[in-house]
């Protein structure tokens, strides 16, 4: 048998072709917070919750409530990797929306008065914006919205 160089080339291409695609994984597969899904997230939550103890006052409700916005946002981030739809997505951005808010407004407790009514009204306003921001993109990425109709001749 007689072998030249560019068919053992070939040859080794293809060996090595068919040993990258056989490692191949789907991208979910990959991580293990994928594939455990909703156990790294509770297992993450309550180690979070965990280090919240220590803390006293208005510390630990700060504290608190980044663990369960942490937590919120995981969960939609997972929902969105095993789907990624329009609806997944605002899903998504407004649990990001609503996890700022709550840090925000636990934040504002340590303030007294107006200054402490301000801070309020300011994650109030910031979490409004966010909640528009992501519906609006909702409404421009759904099928028969504008983004996706076809030009007409």
């Amino acid at each position: 048998m007689k072998l030249s160089i560019p068919g053992i080339a070939a040859s080794v291409a293809l060996i090595f072709a068919g040993s990258v695609y056989a490692q191949m994984a789907p991208p979910e597969a990959k991580t293990p917070a994928a594939s455990s899904g909703g156990k790294m997230i509770e297992q993450e939550h309550k180690a979070a919750m965990e280090r919240c103890k220590p803390l006293k006052g208005n510390a630990q409700d700060i504290c608190k409530a980044e663990a369960n916005g942490r937590k919120k946002v995981a969960q939609a981030e997972d929902k969105l990797a095993k789907k990624n739809t329009p609806e997944n997505q605002r899903e998504l951005e407004e649990a990001k929306a609503k996890a700022q808010y709550d840090v925000e407004n636990q934040r504002c407790g340590e303030q007294k008065g107006e200054s402490k009514d301000a801070c309020q009204k300011q994650a109030k306003a910031t979490r409004d914006r966010a909640l528009a921001q992501a519906k609006s993109q909702a409404k421009s990425e759904k099928p028969g919205g504008p983004t996706s109709q076809a030009p007409k001749y």
